[in-house]
């Protein structure tokens, strides 16, 4: 499954948000399929079905003061203000090799990659509203 570029008009990503201790859970789907928590320090953003073959070399991420910009493999898929200002210093993110479940027609588990964010937060213990904004 590849990521596709959304071009419709500037999306806000609904969530749903559950507090466990000092720790807020939000998930959020759209195209991008992407997944966020939170903590007091840092938000994560989880970015599945990066395409198979994908390298780091690949994958462009720019951290601005209250913005993000994510491309894998030349093609923009997140561009937007973040629900809070970053430290850019504390922010960095992975790329990794995930196996799903095999499905009824196949019996081989299927390899996949994902996108790992961590955006460090400017004033820790805020609760950001949504972690992007994304014009996508």
């Amino acid at each position: 499954q590849q990521i596709q570029q959304n071009t419709a008009s500037p999306t806000t990503y609904t969530n749903t948000t559950t507090t466990t201790n000092t720790k807020t859970t939000t998930t959020s789907n759209d195209q991008t399929n992407m997944n966020w928590t939170q903590t007091d320090d840092e938000v994560e953003l989880l970015l599945p079905n990066i395409p198979p073959g994908t390298t780091s070399k690949q994958i462009k991420v720019r951290f601005g003061r209250n913005s993000l910009q994510v491309s894998v493999a030349g093609t923009l898929i997140i561009d937007g203000p973040t629900g809070g200002n970053l430290l850019r210093d504390d922010s960095t993110y992975t790329l990794q090799d995930t196996t799903t479940a095999p499905s009824s027609n196949n019996n081989n588990n299927n390899k996949t990659r994902e996108l790992c964010i961590i955006m460090g937060k400017q004033q820790p213990g805020t609760v950001w509203p949504y972690a992007i904004k994304n014009s996508q």
